[in-house]
């Protein structure tokens, strides 16, 4: 089990392009706050 572990976590680290800090700011970002280039929302009801 430990060698699948280590294989996500170096895999997540391979694709993940930013910070610890970065990430997890942007884990707390609400989407309606965030603008959506073309100006719409996608995703969930109006």
């Amino acid at each position: 089990m430990h060698e699948i572990e280590d294989e996500l976590w170096d895999e997540f680290h391979r694709v993940v392009n930013m910070t610890s800090r970065e990430l997890a700011d942007w884990l707390r970002t609400r989407d309606e706050l965030e603008p959506v280039a073309g100006g719409r929302r996608t995703g969930g009801t109006s």
